[in-house]
């Protein structure tokens, strides 16, 4: 199980659900659904959510939807760096990840 805060403060004392961000290119999988189901009940149970895309590319269109999102990025190897591009690519204009895994 997940165990991090599930919000944080933001401005004029409101909190923000933290979000589960994994970009992995099999997240949707069959076999990855125990995984999944594990993860997105760890986060429900914190009162976050979590968010499954399977390429940064599709990370990038979430977090142009999403500017102001308290999220943690969970990434594989091969989306680390096109992730990481993405959160650099941002930085100004959206909020980065709380932590990067």
């Amino acid at each position: 199980p997940i165990a991090v805060a599930a919000s944080t403060p933001a401005k004029h004392g409101q909190e923000r659900a933290l979000h589960l961000v994994w970009c992995f290119e099999r997240c949707h999988k069959e076999g990855k659904q125990a995984v999944r189901d594990d993860m997105r009940g760890s986060m429900a149970k914190l009162g976050g959510a979590m968010v499954c895309l399977k390429k940064a590319r599709s990370f990038d269109q979430w977090i142009e939807r999403n500017p102001r999102a308290n999220y943690i990025l969970l990434t594989d190897w091969r989306e680390a760096k096109p992730c990481v591009d993405v959160v650099k690519d941002k930085l100004g204009k959206c909020e980065g990840p709380e932590m990067t895994i």
